[in-house]
């Protein structure tokens, strides 16, 4: 099964947010993900536009989670965590032993 590219996009939004809450500014989050300033900023407006509401109460330059902004980040964590599962077998290798068991007389051919 193929995850569609959207969705994926909506994770690394939903990362973007974690980033924010975390670092406590769009700056930082855009430093930690290696980012400018402006695509946190496009991201989060796609995120808002995506869920129909803001999720930031916005006073000057400082941007704080309002009461909606903090249900997303709780259920945020959710699915990051259920995601990750999905993906983490992919990028485990398997361990299996084997063993091989041989006559005697083929012990001392090899």
């Amino acid at each position: 099964m193929e995850i569609n590219k959207y969705y994926l996009l909506m994770i690394r939004e939903l990362r973007t947010l974690i980033a924010i809450t975390q670092h406590g500014t769009f700056a930082a989050a855009a430093d930690r993900l290696h980012v400018t300033q402006a695509a946190v900023s496009a991201q989060m407006k796609r995120l808002e536009a995506e869920l129909g509401f803001s999720i930031f109460e916005r006073q000057g330059r400082n941007t704080v989670l309002n009461m909606h902004g903090k249900r997303v980040l709780l259920q945020t964590s959710d699915i990051l965590s259920l995601y990750d599962q999905l993906v983490e077998p992919k990028t485990q290798t398997t361990r299996h032993i084997l063993t091989i068991g041989a006559i005697a007389s083929m012990q001392r051919n090899l």
